[in-house]
């Protein structure tokens, strides 16, 4: 849970009508709800429970990416 959720960004969409609509981590109240998990089925939908949208990649994958970040962007 955040300290602070002051600190979030929030992400808006434009519409056809030229409306910013708030998408996510809006909380106009202030409150972050719980999330209701109810009927989920593991691996259905990663983005709930991980960081950078559900991202998904091989211990390798992973391995090859944080050697690019150290190695100026270039891989193996």
């Amino acid at each position: 849970m955040l300290a602070n959720h002051n600190n979030l960004a929030t992400l808006y969409r434009g519409n056809a009508k030229g409306e910013w609509i708030p998408q996510n981590d809006y909380y106009p109240t202030g409150v972050i709800p719980a999330k209701n998990v109810t009927g989920y089925v593991i691996g259905s939908n990663g983005i709930w429970f991980s960081p950078a949208a559900g991202l998904r990649a091989s211990v390798t994958h992973m391995c090859n990416y944080v050697y690019m970040l150290g190695n100026k962007g270039v891989t193996k």
